[in-house]
Formats: structure tokens, sequence, C-alpha cells
């Protein structure tokens, strides 16, 4: 199964910091690491918090709908890895837990959300590893 906008040589390595998002993408879910001092939201490869410099993570699982914070039409076509011969959108939308992702969409699409619009998050899949990602259209 192929994903519609790169090819399976692009996914991203499933390490052992990422391991649990990863893990709940494959089940349809997302989870979110968190500070395990302060709670406040850290990124997915980051190691000491931003707020209190604490070591340590806890993962947290976020509904799937995030407000859309920016988003970009991006016109670059770079084959053979980026398989879309159209634009695509990057979109950058923030969880309710205060996490920030920037995702693609489900499948292609180029009408770009408003800014502030809560948007349903859904699953791509690149070789093996699923990914979040924008569900379209935005309802």
């Amino acid at each position: 199964m192929s994903d519609w906008l790169v090819d399976d040589t692009l996914a991203p390595p499933v390490t052992e910091r990422c391991e649990p998002f990863h893990a709940a993408a494959s089940n349809g879910r997302v989870v979110l690491p968190s500070c395990e001092a302060c709670a406040g939201p850290v990124e997915l490869d980051q190691v000491a918090c931003h707020r209190c410099g604490a070591v340590g993570t806890v993962w947290h699982e976020v509904p799937r709908r995030a407000k859309v914070h920016a988003s970009s039409l991006v016109h670059r076509v770079a084959p053979p890895q980026i398989l879309s011969d159209k634009p695509y959108l990057l979109i950058d939308v923030e969880f309710e837990s205060g996490h920030r992702l920037v995702l693609t969409t489900t499948r292609p699409w180029t009408e770009p959300p408003e800014i502030g619009l809560q948007v349903p998050i859904g699953f791509r899949r690149v070789g093996e590893v699923h990914l979040p990602a924008v569900d379209t259209p935005f309802r």
C-alpha cells in the first residue's frame, strides 16, 4: 500500500523515543509526550522540558481533533520520492493539550483550511509507518 504523497522510502525511522507515537498511530490513536515533572507539552524528540528543564516524559492520548494554526500550499514537485504532481498542503495544528504538529492531509487536497478551524485527524501510511494527518474534507 503506497501513500498518496511520498514514496515508501521516506518513511520515518521508528526510534525508541518515538515508538509510543508510532505504535498508537498504527492503532488509529494519537499519543503525545508531556513533561513528567510539570505536565507541559514536549516535542516528539525533545529530551528536556522547555518549561522546567526536567528530563522525563509521559505519553497521553489526545483527541483526534486539532485547531489549524497555519497552513502552506507546497508547489514543489520532487520525483521520484514525491509522488504527487500537484501542490499539497502542510498544516500546522494545535491539539487541546498544547502540542503542535505539522501534518499533511490524508488524501490529495489543495484548499487550505481556515485558521482556527477544528479539523479531524486521520492517518496515512508510509511504508510500514502510520502517521497522523489532517482528514479531508475539513468538517
